[in-house]
């Protein structure tokens, strides 16, 4: 029902399922992984991308948009 990973201090990827969002599972997820990268010795974490409905989980657990970037496509 959900993912979430990490190595050393790149967090991510992370998710839950469609049907299973809203009930807390992601928190725990994040919360949880966030931790064990602490038990671990590490003091901080960063990931490369994420939609507006994870940032706000994020920004939950303190984490600030350090960057942003503008994504560009065309149609060939």
């Amino acid at each position: 029902m959900g993912y979430c990973q990490q190595r050393r201090e790149r967090f991510g990827p992370f998710g839950v399922i469609t049907e299973m969002r809203n009930q807390g599972i992601g928190r725990l997820l994040l919360f949880r992984c966030l931790y064990t990268m602490l038990t671990q010795g590490l003091h901080c974490a960063w990931f490369l991308w994420t939609g507006q409905d994870a940032a706000r989980l994020y920004s939950l657990a303190g984490f600030k948009q350090v960057r942003q970037f503008a994504v560009m496509n065309k149609s060939l």
